[in-house]
């Protein structure tokens, strides 16, 4: 729609609507990886990859479900004990 308006005025304007909408729609995701981010614990870019990955495979639900599948992830490994393996014997030769 804004882009409609702005073409009424020229198509230069239209355009220029048209690249701050993108630009603008691009930096919401480095806002809502902050926001989200730091709500759940997780680092910017794993928010953010997770938000990108999550709108990629299902789109707008998609990213709606990714912080939260994230959080989930992240507290059900941090379950998991990590068992060192048996050191080999030592031989004496």
């Amino acid at each position: 729609m804004i882009v409609g308006i702005g073409f009424t005025m020229s198509p230069r304007m239209a355009l220029a609507a048209l690249i701050f909408l993108v630009a603008v729609h691009k930096l919401e995701y480095f806002l809502n990886s902050k926001i989200i981010g730091h709500r759940i614990r997780n680092p910017l870019w794993l928010t953010l990859l997770a938000l990108v990955l999550g709108e990629k495979l299902m789109g707008i639900p998609g990213m709606i479900l990714a912080p939260v599948l994230l959080h989930y992830l992240k507290v059900e490994t941090s379950g998991i004990e990590l068992k060192r393996p048996l050191d080999p014997p030592v031989s004496s030769v």
